[in-house]
This record gives C-alpha cells, sequence and structure tokens, in this order.
C-alpha cells in the first residue's frame, strides 16, 4: 500500500458523513450495486453535465441501501430518477454542493485504498473520482 494514512483513514472512518440534516454513506457492496443500476457517473465514469444529473446518485448516497433496492424493484430505474428528481426539489444549492463533495471525498477514500487505485489513475488521467476501475479480466 502506497499510503498507510489513506488506509488508517479509510478504515477507522466513520460508515456515514453528516451533511446538513443528512448523512452520507461510505461505499459499501449494496451501495455500488445501485449505483450501478442508476447508471450513477460514479460508476460509469461520465461526468453529468448538470447539478441535476447528480440527484439519482445523491439520493442513493443519503439513504439507507435497502430503501434505495425497493424503490428501484418496485419503481424500476426511470421511476427511481423521478423520485430523486423531487428529492433534489428539496435542496438548496449550497447543500446539494455538499453532499456532492462529501460524496467525491468518500470515493475518493476508496481509491486510496483500493489495491488497482494505481491502475485506475493511470487508466483515468481524467481525474474522475469513480469507484469504477479495472476488473479482473480486463
Amino acid at each position: 500500500m502506497k499510503n498507510p494514512r489513506a488506509a488508517l483513514d479509510a478504515f477507522t472512518r466513520p460508515l456515514t458523513t453528516p451533511v446538513g440534516p443528512y448523512a452520507v454513506q461510505e461505499l459499501t457492496l449494496g451501495l455500488a450495486a445501485v449505483l450501478e443500476s442508476i447508471a450513477s457517473p460514479v460508476m460509469t465514469g461520465r461526468r453529468p453535465k448538470t447539478l441535476a444529473g447528480w440527484a439519482g446518485t445523491l439520493y442513493a448516497f443519503t439513504r439507507p441501501t435497502a430503501a434505495s433496492r425497493e424503490l428501484l424493484a418496485a419503481a424500476g430505474p426511470e421511476g427511481y430518477e423521478a423520485r430523486a428528481l423531487e428529492w433534489s426539489d428539496t435542496l438548496p444549492l449550497r447543500l446539494g454542493r455538499q453532499l456532492i463533495e462529501a460524496t467525491t471525498a468518500a470515493l475518493e477514500r476508496l481509491n486510496a485504498v483500493s489495491a488497482d487505485s494505481g491502475e485506475a489513475e493511470e487508466a483515468d488521467a481524467g481525474g474522475n473520482p469513480t469507484a469504477a476501475g479495472p476488473t479482473a479480466g480486463s
């Protein structure tokens, strides 16, 4: 591991980061599955062109993963996105930006301790802080 301080921070960090009335989760396997299902920019590597493009991702990071899975099962990705956009209408822009920063920081902590983070950084010269990276066989 190149950065033991980053590893210690990632492994001893609380499971959530408070942001206003919300708590941003650290990335888990279950949350990653939700993010894949909604084609989140943190999983696809494509940066949203608008702040609204973050709605589904922020919605997932700020609620229990089981609730997101239930919504996806009941309404599908389109229904999930509609609910996330409705929720985003309640967010002041300042709070939305803070949630994006906390989400990005959680992803950066994960990338700092990932075994393939060096390979992912080389492959992603654009500096996109995503959890997506090379997989076995790629």
